[in-house]
């Protein structure tokens, strides 16, 4: 029974995302944006993770007036971008040409290497449209994706950048995983890694917004592994509404020292990037993940590492 109220879901939602695509944007943009602000007014467990999370992060210096204005800007920004991705099969290039690409010279000289190119990225604006506009300019794009406990929305998904010539790989198995990963990188591909999200298993503990919290080690393992260079890689809206990716030079990893001194070092290094990114575009990052569930205090040893 659960199958067929399964498939059955399915195929609504596919024909919601069919009726969408005739919509006009900035029409599904408005629609989004007071839809999620509803959303979010009734579930107040993921509405309490939002403002917990801001607390978390800037401290006693947040006043209620500013929670209130990152909060707002937080949902718009979720039920726009929602709307977007939902539409983005029916998008037509044109519309993708208008999106700017800042560092694309980092990213030609990476791939020329030969070696493939690692993304290290974040829940961040509209993260899913990044792989749609590479692949129009001609690479070869991968993402790594967590198993979510919602398997329809994973088809969802799969259903949707499938179609924008964007190829998935589940982090589960592991083993299946990093086997698949070598291999788009001995292909010269785009492996896209989201790097702000929990690890339950495999990570290692460093510093986030001023808390220790377990962070997956797997892009400095695979480049180290590899040879291939890290880029890290977002999109931002701007005032005005548009687009922007942004890839920024390549990595100078450390490698010198205690291989678990080496992968702490540079996989903090990309935290910090990351969480620089956050704190100057604070209403376009996905404060919905419970990033700090696990977090624990700083230790002296930790710090002394850096």
């Amino acid at each position: 029974m659960k199958r067929y109220v399964d498939q059955g879901t399915e195929r609504i939602l596919k024909m919601g995302i069919a009726l969408i695509g005739v919509m006009p944007l900035r029409l599904l943009h408005v629609a989004g944006i007071r839809l999620a602000l509803i959303l979010f007014f009734m579930w107040r467990k993921r509405r309490g993770v939002i403002i917990e999370n801001l607390k978390l992060a800037f401290g006693p210096r947040l006043d209620k007036r500013e929670m209130k204005r990152l909060y707002r800007g937080i949902v718009t920004n979720i039920g726009k971008g929602v709307m977007e991705d939902l539409k983005s099969p029916s998008l037509s290039d044109r519309h993708f040409s208008d999106i700017e690409v800042m560092g694309l010279n980092h990213l030609k000289d990476a791939a020329d290497q030969g070696k493939g190119v690692i993304a290290v990225s974040a829940h961040l604006g509209n993260f899913p449209l990044i792989g749609r506009k590479l692949s129009l300019l001609g690479y070869r794009f991968n993402y790594i994706i967590r198993d979510p406990h919602n398997r329809l929305g994973v088809k969802l998904f799969e259903w949707i950048v499938e179609r924008e010539g964007v190829n998935l790989i589940p982090d589960k198995p592991k083993n299946l995983c990093l086997k698949r990963s070598m291999e788009c990188l001995k292909n010269g591909e785009i492996l896209f890694i989201l790097s702000d999200i929990s690890a339950v298993s495999g990570g290692i503990y460093v510093d986030f917004f001023g808390h220790e919290v377990p962070t997956f080690k797997g892009p400095v393992t695979l480049s180290l592994r590899s040879g291939a260079p890290i880029l890290p890689m977002f999109i931002v809206w701007d005032a005005d509404g548009r687009q922007r990716i942004i890839i920024e030079a390549p990595l100078s990893l450390i490698r010198e020292g205690r291989i678990e001194d080496i992968i702490y070092k540079n996989t903090s290094h990309i935290v910090k990037i990351i969480e620089g990114y956050i704190r100057r575009y604070p209403t376009q990052w996905w404060w919905v993940h419970r990033r700090w569930k696990r977090r624990r205090e700083k230790r002296i040893n930790q710090i002394d590492r850096m």
